[in-house]
């Protein structure tokens, strides 16, 4: 789980630190890049804006690239995590970082999910203990709780 969280956290400041590049991009240009085309009824014109999606999807990726680049001292080599994840590549990297909250949620429900099960097998563990003392009759104690 130690992992799972190093490397999450890693993808997740390299989500930050490149979405504030997109957003410093995007005050740049803003007419062009932040501004969605729209119909008259003032709903996004999706066949319109299709290139402008585009645009920002390529820019959050390279965006991504760059920052991932900077982490790693600017080398085309696997990432290396604080020790625990080796042989990520860069381009990789940026293409989690870009996900953007889609992934960012998918991914939350995942280790949530896991956290879950981990709580409940210590749980289940803790009352399958209770029981066998039960049984034995004899007193155990976990957490200050005794079963006699």
């Amino acid at each position: 789980m130690e992992k799972i969280t190093t490397f999450i956290t890693f993808i997740l400041a390299v989500s930050l630190a490149s979405e504030r590049l997109v957003t410093i991009i995007k005050t740049i240009f803003p007419k062009w890049l932040a501004e969605e085309n729209k119909t008259p009824a003032m709903e996004v014109d999706l066949i319109k804006d299709r290139g402008r999606q585009i645009t920002v999807i390529v820019l959050a990726y390279v965006s991504a690239l760059l920052t991932t680049f900077a982490v790693n001292e600017f080398k085309w080599d696997p990432i290396l995590i604080t020790g625990y994840v080796k042989g990520f590549h860069p381009a990789i990297i940026a293409l989690m970082a870009s996900g953007g909250s889609a992934f960012w949620n998918n991914l939350l429900g995942y280790t949530k999910a896991i956290k879950d099960i981990k709580i409940q097998e210590k749980a289940s563990g803790t009352l399958r203990f209770h029981a066998q003392a039960t049984a034995l009759g004899v007193e155990a104690k976990d957490a200050g709780k005794t079963a006699k």
